[in-house]
């Protein structure tokens, strides 16, 4: 007999879309809270196309086109402005995007925890963050 029930589609957790404020709470947005590797990265382009950067090509090499346009994977990441801040430095070489786990993690853990402040439940936690409500209960006691 074939059972047939529906599961909920799960949201990954993303930061975009927050402010620099909501995203590294009681830190101040001008300074770096990223890698050395990326310390540059930050001063041409910004926190929040550097934080689209991590999220979306962390642990990745990219390749930073000389003239990059809308075609471009790199613009697509982080937008024009930004990839043609990149390519004024960067341009035709590639660079190293670090995974930034521990910094993604504290953040996504700062956001659980003010969700939870606002009323929000484990189980809609758990699917908002595509996380166990187990592992959410864990963050909370921390």
């Amino acid at each position: 007999m074939l059972w047939a029930f529906s599961i909920p589609r799960l949201k990954a957790f993303s930061l975009e879309g927050l402010s620099a404020a909501e995203t590294i709470p009681q830190m101040q947005t001008d300074m770096n809270p990223f890698p050395k590797s990326l310390q540059r990265v930050f001063e041409l382009i910004g926190f929040a196309a550097t934080q689209r950067l991590v999220e979306k090509a962390g642990g990745t090499r990219v390749f930073i086109p000389k003239y990059p346009d809308s075609t471009s994977v790199l613009t697509d990441l982080i937008g024009l402005d930004a990839a043609k801040a990149l390519a004024q430095e960067y341009g035709h070489d590639k660079i190293e995007i670090p995974r930034c786990a521990k910094l993604l993690s504290s953040v996504r853990n700062e956001r659980i925890r003010s969700l939870r402040a606002e009323g929000w439940t484990l189980r809609a936690l758990a699917l908002e963050f595509g996380m166990t409500e187990r592992a959410i209960s864990m963050i909370l006691k921390t």
